[in-house]
């Protein structure tokens, strides 16, 4: 819908709760981050990249050398100011238009 191809949902295991509502094949990209997952995630639903706990930075080290960008994002984080406003922040910085072939 509207030419949006690549969805992320970044999220913990205990926020987001929503990939299970994506129909993925919509999607040329569908990929989650979840973080404060020490046990893995329980709802059975893929995750892509994952933390046990509240670094993100390999989960984000490894989008980006994959060379994603997203044209939609569910940012859900865990409720504290400094993880929201730093899941808030990647989150764009992952939806910024750069020299990629999409």
């Amino acid at each position: 819908m509207h030419g949006y191809r690549h969805y992320l949902e970044l999220c913990t295991r205990s926020t987001g709760r929503q990939y299970a509502e994506i129909d993925c094949s919509l999607f040329t990209t569908c990929k989650r981050l979840m973080y404060r997952c020490p046990d893995g995630p329980r709802d059975g639903m893929e995750v892509d990249y994952l933390s046990s706990d509240l670094d993100i930075s390999e989960c984000l080290d490894a989008i980006r050398r994959d060379n994603l960008i997203f044209d939609i994002a569910l940012i859900d984080p865990f409720h504290e100011y400094g993880t929201s406003w730093r899941d808030i922040d990647e989150g764009f910085m992952l939806g910024s238009p750069h020299e990629q072939s999409r």
